[in-house]
């Protein structure tokens, strides 16, 4: 991911999914799949999947991650 490469990034967390065993697991995969969106300018995907890792181990970062990126979305422009 901070390397750049979102696509192997995301390749990355999609089969590490498979034997997240875990809430706190999966919570974290979806946090990295939630940056790798916002990275990739998505923000209503990124803050969905920063909703679901916080339904899933609740996180001050998580948060204010979700909290910035609702903010930046209700500032946008709508088509």
């Amino acid at each position: 991911f901070l390397a750049g490469e979102l696509q192997s990034a995301e390749a990355t967390c999609r089969d590490a999914l498979i034997d997240a065993d875990t809430p706190a697991k999966l919570g974290a995969i979806a946090y990295n799949l939630g940056r790798i969106a916002e990275a990739r300018e998505e923000p209503e995907v990124a803050l969905d999947f920063y909703e679901t890792s916080l339904r899933l181990r609740p996180n001050k970062t998580v948060q204010a991650r979700a909290d910035a990126l609702r903010g930046s979305i209700k500032k946008r422009p709508t088509k």
